[in-house]
Formats: structure tokens, C-alpha cells, sequence
């Protein structure tokens, strides 16, 4: 069975799903689930405040409550350490950055299924990675992505 918690935002309903055990994702789309509470719906809550604050966000402890690879983890890692607030960058600037810091040599299309399977959205910031020539595609869509942005500085046309 899977369990839920709602955060309500400016967005719209955010759900904190538990898939199983350590296997926690956030998402926009609402999935039949038990409603539920609990310690570590308790620190996404946090963390989703401290998003909606514009605050520092520390994922050291939810980090032990998803499922990711290790390039996943790599690649998260290296967005969360060059992306802030109003700031993008595009698929090819993450893949370069990633492949100075690991020395893996990786294909673009590769970081955008890791950007689309991330279980964190808003918290690790995919939404923050464009198209050279665009916004790009979003997993909740392309408004939401502009809606995100706007919210965060930033305005698209496309």
C-alpha cells in the first residue's frame, strides 16, 4: 500500500508519497494512496517550507529516504552545488560540470532521464535545467516548470 502526505502550495496540492520502506518521493500528480503522518513526512514538510522560505536546504537526511543510482546521485549532487535561486543551466552545462567533477563521460540525454526520474522535485531543482534554445520539458509539464520559475525570478516565453 502506498501512503501520502499533502503539502498545500502556491502550486497547487504537493504529495509526499511512500512507496516503501525508504522509498519516498515528492510529486503534483495525486496517486491513490492511505493518507498518513509520521517522522519523515515531517522532514519533507520541512524541507518543502524551507523551499517556500527561499532558505538553505539540507537533503544529507532525506537522502537516506529515496532509492537513486549512483549516477543519479552524481548528478543531483553536482545541481544542488552550482543551481540556486533564479539561476538555470542546460542540459549541457550539468553533463560538462558533471563530467569535470567525476570524470565520467556521460551523454546529455542521459542527464535528462536522471533529471526526469528524480524523486525530489522542487528540493533537487531539475526544474532549473533548460534547453540551450528553451525551456525544456518537465515531468509535470512545461507550465508548471514556468510556473516554478517565475516563482523563482525567472520568466520563459516558449
Amino acid at each position: 500500500m502506498i501512503n501520502y502526505d499533502l503539502y498545500p502550495s502556491v502550486f497547487g496540492d504537493i504529495y509526499i508519497y511512500e512507496f516503501a520502506k525508504n522509498d519516498y518521493r515528492i510529486s503534483f500528480f495525486k496517486y491513490e494512496a492511505k493518507k498518513e503522518e509520521g517522522e519523515v513526512f515531517k522532514l519533507f514538510h520541512s524541507l518543502l517550507d524551507c523551499y517556500f522560505d527561499k532558505s538553505k536546504i539540507d537533503l544529507s537526511a532525506a537522502l537516506n529516504y529515496i532509492k537513486i543510482t549512483d549516477f543519479q546521485r552524481k548528478v543531483y549532487s553536482t545541481l544542488l552545488n552550482i543551481s540556486d535561486y533564479g539561476k538555470v543551466i542546460t542540459y549541457k552545462g550539468l553533463g560538462d560540470k558533471v563530467k569535470e567533477i567525476y570524470q565520467h563521460n556521460i551523454s546529455y540525454q542521459a542527464i535528462g532521464h536522471a533529471l526526469h526520474l528524480n524523486p525530489l522535485p522542487l528540493l533537487i531543482p531539475c526544474h532549473r535545467v533548460i534547453k540551450k534554445d528553451g525551456i525544456g520539458e518537465y515531468r509535470f509539464g512545461k507550465e508548471m516548470k514556468k510556473q516554478i520559475l517565475s516563482y523563482e525570478g525567472l520568466v520563459f516565453n516558449d
